[in-house]
């Protein structure tokens, strides 16, 4: 139900554009699938797994960053962690 009411919705934004704003729209269109092309491309399987369900590369490049940050966040709790044990080792000697 929810796709034909996104079909039809489309058919009627479509039909009321001009043939400039349609063919400009078509080369976003294709440009955007381009990017979202080579962005899968470039990525490991693990990494593709994430970003394999987005439709848009914009969607894909923020899917990514919040996904780096959380790595980002990780090592930072890592590195804290080990600045308390070496502390800890020089404090003993």
């Amino acid at each position: 139900m929810r796709n034909n009411w996104k079909r039809l919705w489309g058919a009627y934004i479509w039909s009321n554009v001009d043939f400039n704003q349609k063919e400009a729209m078509q080369k976003a269109s294709k440009k955007d699938q381009l990017v979202l092309a080579i962005i899968h491309q470039c990525l490991d399987n693990a990494t593709f797994e994430i970003v394999a369900t987005v439709t848009t590369a914009k969607q894909a490049w923020k899917v990514l960053q919040e996904s780096n940050q959380e790595a980002d966040n990780v090592k930072k709790i890592h590195l804290q962690k080990l600045r308390g044990d070496f502390e800890k080792l020089h404090m003993l000697d």
